[in-house]
């Protein structure tokens, strides 16, 4: 099978469960950088102008909404 690249014109992408009240429950990882990194993520749709489908547990569960930088996006 031939390598073919990846088109953005054919791609989107898919950001589930960033939620607020996850990055600040990670013990194996800064939660600072946890949370740049999801932000950073997040970012690439803007980034190369793709759709984003947003997707949380639930927007008022325990662990929160998403983050509103992200949805500011």
């Amino acid at each position: 099978m031939p390598f073919l690249r990846l088109d953005k014109n054919d791609s989107m992408l898919i950001v589930l469960d960033l939620q607020d009240g996850l990055y600040g429950l990670a013990r194996d990882f800064d939660p600072t950088l946890y949370y740049n990194a999801m932000i950073a993520h997040a970012a690439i749709g803007k980034l190369f102008n793709l759709p984003v489908v947003l997707s949380t547990s639930a927007q008022e569960g325990p662990n929160g909404p998403l983050p509103k930088a992200i949805l500011d996006m």
